[in-house]
């Protein structure tokens, strides 16, 4: 419908990560309802009403060379160690696409709720397909696997790092899993800094 191809996403907590390709130059389209249909769904999931979404647009990025394709899949994958939530991105209770998902066809039925009701006019199940990102296909298909998974691991193996260095520990699967949806961090988010909308390692 909006020629957006997926390669992969991690839904964390309170924002999410996705990795995709815009094949038709109709990306805000698909944002705006992807992005809508998240938010109607979550308030009505959540019975609270106003905006679900920060109002700014930090999420959007172009990815501009192979090495930054391949360190922003790792990114976002990694982003639950990175955050402290938990050891190996593997135990994220929520949603974090499989490596062993690309190329494959995944049935999603819809999910039953207040906002999906039996009388919803939206499909009773969608075929999603991961699919490789453009800047690594001219891999073959097992070594550009093997790659993103590697960078991952780095990642996540530099996040640990960093955690054991400051002290800090991990809240773990089963404490993200009992914290109350309703909590807001009590810092604040730190202005001035940069935010690239082009990002790549060369």
């Amino acid at each position: 419908l909006y020629g957006v191809e997926l390669h992969g996403l991690c839904v964390q907590s309170n924002h999410l990560h996705e990795i995709s390709t815009d094949t038709k130059g109709n990306h805000p389209n698909y944002r705006r309802a992807k992005n809508s249909l998240i938010a109607r769904a979550m308030n009505q999931e959540l019975r609270r009403k106003g905006s679900f979404w920060e109002p700014t647009d930090r999420e959007t990025a172009v990815l501009g060379d192979e090495d930054g394709v391949v360190d922003a899949y790792a990114y976002s994958l990694a982003n639950p160690v990175k955050d402290g939530r938990v050891k190996y991105g593997y135990q994220w209770p929520g949603l974090r696409s499989k490596f062993s998902d690309i190329g494959q066809k995944i049935v999603i039925k819809r999910p039953k709720g207040r906002f999906f009701s039996d009388e919803s006019e939206l499909p009773e199940e969608v075929t999603m397909n991961l699919t490789l990102p453009p800047a690594l296909r001219h891999l073959p298909f097992d070594e550009a696997i093997a790659r993103l998974q590697e960078a991952t691991a780095d990642k996540e193996t530099t996040y640990r790092r960093e955690h054991q260095k400051a002290g800090r520990s991990f809240v773990g699967r089963r404490a993200v899993r009992q914290q109350n949806r309703f909590e807001a961090p009590k810092s604040r988010t730190p202005f001035r800094k940069l935010n690239p909308r082009i990002k790549c390692k060369d």
